[in-house]
């Protein structure tokens, strides 16, 4: 039996539709299963909010007001999954607004995964002379070291990650000629740490002290960006305080209510396929 060629098409779209509406599924489920109970009011009132921000948010397209991304990537949010480089992004961005909020903006500077990896590689071929501040590819890690060198930079905070299976957090202070890294599985990662002090020297002229950064223990295989994103923020913004080891999941879980109102606040329009659940 033939078919028309349309049918081709049709079932890939259903097949995709498939695979979006187990995501949200199971979203929905993760939500259930840790809101607790009733008595219980912020852990149970947060799930909730977020249950009924599922029955309205879009479930199909990209993120908006934020690093994009696919809509149905804020899942990761509600599992007990691995953050990706996006993730981590959406709450470094949320951070800069804090410290918007709070007038720190000027004398700090949020910095992400990339950064940090640049900062990796031009260690790494140092003896190539390729970092400087005539080369393009050096430009914005040059601008920040030579922020943090005049005084104009302060504090550089964020989070970067280690081998592609670890997230942890880093900062360096101008004042006190120091590095602090937090990491919430306590291993360590002498190349970063060599990487960011030759980067400061260069800068510099001066030797940094490593320094540990105060982080929440990981009991769990998939916690470490929530511990290092919160890492980063309690360095930088006195009112945040360390998160409980078992609080990790409801962090996660007003990540994602962040990150979605910020999305739907910058929604103007809608989709054919509106509610995931």
């Amino acid at each position: 039996m033939r078919y028309p060629p349309w049918v081709i098409s049709y079932w890939h779209k259903a097949s995709h539709i498939l695979v979006l509406k187990r995501k949200w599924s199971r979203a929905k489920a993760f939500l259930l299963k840790h809101r607790g109970s009733r008595g219980s009011s912020d852990r149970y009132s947060i799930c909730n909010e977020v249950l009924h921000m599922l029955s309205n948010i879009i479930w199909s397209g990209d993120i908006s007001g934020l690093s994009s991304g696919p809509i149905d990537s804020l899942t990761t949010y509600l599992s007990q999954s691995w953050f990706y480089s996006n993730h981590i992004s959406q709450q470094l961005e949320l951070l800069h607004v804090d410290l918007l909020r709070s007038g720190l903006d000027a004398s700090h500077e949020i910095l992400d995964d990339f950064v940090f990896s640049l900062v990796l590689r031009f260690y790494q071929d140092r003896s190539s002379g390729v970092y400087s501040g005539t080369d393009k590819s050096c430009w914005h890690q040059w601008r920040i070291g030579s922020e943090l060198a005049s005084g104009i930079c302060k504090v550089a905070c964020g989070v970067a990650n280690v081998d592609n299976q670890h997230w942890i957090a880093i900062a360096i202070n101008s004042n006190q000629k120091a590095i602090f890294y937090g990491d919430s599985l306590n291993d360590g990662n002498p190349e970063l740490v060599d990487a960011l002090k030759w980067w400061m020297k260069i800068h510099t002229g001066a030797d940094f002290k490593l320094f540990n950064m105060p982080i929440t223990q990981q009991h769990d295989n998939f916690s470490c960006g929530v511990f290092a994103l919160n890492a980063a923020c309690a360095f930088v913004l006195p009112d945040v305080t360390l998160l409980p080891v078992d609080e990790a999941i409801i962090e996660q879980v007003q990540m994602f209510t962040q990150v979605g109102r910020r999305h739907m606040d910058n929604v103007h329009t809608y989709h054919l396929f509106y509610s995931p659940i």
